[in-house]
Protein backbone atom coordinates (compact mmCIF):
# COMPACT_ATOMS: atom_id res chain seq x y z
CA UNK A 1 0.00 0.00 0.00
CA UNK A 2 0.89 3.75 -0.37
CA UNK A 3 1.96 6.34 2.49
CA UNK A 4 -0.43 9.74 2.43
CA UNK A 5 0.79 12.70 4.40
CA UNK A 6 -0.87 16.17 4.38
CA UNK A 7 1.83 18.27 5.89
CA UNK A 8 0.56 21.82 7.02
CA UNK A 9 3.03 24.44 6.62
CA UNK A 10 3.12 28.39 6.23
CA UNK A 11 2.75 29.22 2.51
CA UNK A 12 5.77 30.21 0.33
CA UNK A 13 5.86 33.54 -1.36
CA UNK A 14 8.27 32.18 -3.81
CA UNK A 15 5.94 29.00 -4.44
CA UNK A 16 2.68 30.66 -4.03
CA UNK A 17 2.24 34.46 -5.77
CA UNK A 18 -1.13 34.40 -4.99
CA UNK A 19 -0.45 35.03 -1.45
CA UNK A 20 0.83 38.80 -1.84
CA UNK A 21 -3.52 39.15 -1.81
CA UNK A 22 -4.45 36.53 0.88
CA UNK A 23 -2.48 37.95 3.56
CA UNK A 24 -5.11 36.23 5.71
CA UNK A 25 -3.43 32.60 4.99
CA UNK A 26 -1.79 30.90 7.22
CA UNK A 27 -1.17 27.59 6.35
CA UNK A 28 -1.47 25.28 2.98
CA UNK A 29 -1.34 21.87 2.54
CA UNK A 30 2.22 19.77 0.92
CA UNK A 31 0.78 16.58 -0.22
CA UNK A 32 3.26 13.81 0.35
CA UNK A 33 2.78 10.25 -1.26
CA UNK A 34 5.52 7.69 -0.62
CA UNK A 35 7.42 10.60 0.85
CA UNK A 36 7.73 12.52 -1.87
CA UNK A 37 5.47 16.18 -2.40
CA UNK A 38 3.02 15.81 -5.05
CA UNK A 39 4.03 18.69 -7.31
CA UNK A 40 7.63 17.48 -8.40
CA UNK A 41 5.94 14.41 -8.60
CA UNK A 42 3.53 16.09 -11.55
CA UNK A 43 6.47 18.28 -12.57
CA UNK A 44 8.09 15.45 -13.49
CA UNK A 45 5.22 14.11 -15.56
CA UNK A 46 4.96 17.29 -17.36
CA UNK A 47 8.32 18.37 -18.38
CA UNK A 48 7.61 15.80 -21.48
CA UNK A 49 4.75 18.00 -22.30
CA UNK A 50 5.75 22.00 -21.84
CA UNK A 51 9.12 22.46 -19.40
CA UNK A 52 7.64 26.27 -19.46
CA UNK A 53 5.05 25.33 -17.09
CA UNK A 54 5.38 22.38 -15.71
CA UNK A 55 4.75 22.08 -11.86
CA UNK A 56 3.16 25.67 -12.22
CA UNK A 57 0.96 24.90 -8.48
CA UNK A 58 0.53 26.10 -5.45
CA UNK A 59 -0.75 24.84 -2.68
CA UNK A 60 -4.72 24.72 -1.39
CA UNK A 61 -5.08 25.66 2.42
CA UNK A 62 -6.95 23.15 4.37
CA UNK A 63 -10.31 24.22 4.26
CA UNK A 64 -9.73 24.02 0.60
CA UNK A 65 -8.19 20.66 0.61
CA UNK A 66 -10.28 19.03 2.70
CA UNK A 67 -13.91 19.29 1.55
CA UNK A 68 -12.41 18.70 -1.70
CA UNK A 69 -11.30 15.14 -1.01
CA UNK A 70 -14.33 13.92 1.59
CA UNK A 71 -16.58 15.19 -1.05
CA UNK A 72 -14.30 13.33 -3.85
CA UNK A 73 -14.44 9.91 -1.92
CA UNK A 74 -18.44 10.26 -0.66
CA UNK A 75 -19.28 10.96 -4.40
CA UNK A 76 -16.52 9.15 -6.67
CA UNK A 77 -16.02 12.08 -8.24
CA UNK A 78 -12.33 14.04 -8.62
CA UNK A 79 -10.79 16.36 -6.19
CA UNK A 80 -8.81 19.08 -7.13
CA UNK A 81 -5.45 18.58 -5.96
CA UNK A 82 -3.64 22.20 -5.93
CA UNK A 83 -4.25 25.27 -7.19
CA UNK A 84 -2.56 27.87 -9.78
CA UNK A 85 0.28 29.02 -8.17
CA UNK A 86 -0.38 32.69 -9.54
CA UNK A 87 -4.27 33.49 -8.42
CA UNK A 88 -4.34 30.55 -6.17
CA UNK A 89 -8.10 29.49 -7.68
CA UNK A 90 -8.87 25.97 -7.86
CA UNK A 91 -9.69 25.69 -11.45
CA UNK A 92 -7.32 28.11 -13.00
CA UNK A 93 -4.74 25.36 -13.35
CA UNK A 94 -5.85 22.14 -11.37
CA UNK A 95 -4.98 18.66 -11.40
CA UNK A 96 -7.70 16.43 -10.37
CA UNK A 97 -7.63 12.89 -9.37
CA UNK A 98 -10.76 10.73 -9.13
CA UNK A 99 -11.22 9.11 -5.49
CA UNK A 100 -13.13 6.01 -4.58
CA UNK A 101 -13.01 2.77 -1.48
CA UNK A 102 -12.04 -0.48 -3.65
CA UNK A 103 -12.51 -2.79 -0.65
CA UNK A 104 -9.78 -1.90 2.33
CA UNK A 105 -8.21 0.94 0.27
CA UNK A 106 -9.18 4.29 -0.50
CA UNK A 107 -7.66 4.67 -4.40
CA UNK A 108 -6.43 7.89 -6.27
CA UNK A 109 -6.17 7.42 -9.74
CA UNK A 110 -7.34 8.45 -13.08
CA UNK A 111 -5.18 11.51 -12.54
CA UNK A 112 -6.49 14.79 -14.75
CA UNK A 113 -5.51 18.49 -15.75
CA UNK A 114 -8.23 20.89 -16.22
CA UNK A 115 -6.42 22.37 -19.22
CA UNK A 116 -4.22 19.97 -20.99
CA UNK A 117 -4.71 16.87 -21.97
CA UNK A 118 -1.86 15.31 -20.53
CA UNK A 119 -1.35 11.47 -19.49
CA UNK A 120 -0.25 11.17 -15.56
CA UNK A 121 0.79 7.31 -15.50
CA UNK A 122 -0.37 7.55 -11.56
CA UNK A 123 -2.54 5.61 -9.20
CA UNK A 124 -2.37 4.89 -5.51
CA UNK A 125 -3.95 2.79 -2.93
CA UNK A 126 -4.10 3.78 0.57
CA UNK A 127 -5.06 1.64 3.58
CA UNK A 128 -8.78 2.91 4.67
CA UNK A 129 -7.87 3.53 8.08
CA UNK A 130 -4.53 5.10 7.63
CA UNK A 131 -6.39 7.33 4.87
CA UNK A 132 -9.04 8.01 7.93
CA UNK A 133 -6.17 9.19 10.31
CA UNK A 134 -4.62 11.49 7.42
CA UNK A 135 -7.89 12.91 6.71
CA UNK A 136 -8.51 14.00 10.40
CA UNK A 137 -5.12 15.13 11.06
CA UNK A 138 -6.02 18.00 8.09
CA UNK A 139 -9.43 18.17 9.18
CA UNK A 140 -8.06 19.34 12.53
CA UNK A 141 -5.74 21.70 10.70
CA UNK A 142 -8.85 23.61 9.34
CA UNK A 143 -9.07 27.33 10.99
Amino acid sequence: MDTLEFRVVPPDPELEAWIEDCPGVQAVVEIRVNGREIVPVLREIEMAYDPRIAGAYGHLTPGELYPELAGALASGDAAALLCCDGCGFIGCWSVYVHVHEDGEAVCWDGFEHNHRDWAYPLAFRFEKRAYAEAMEVLKGCIF
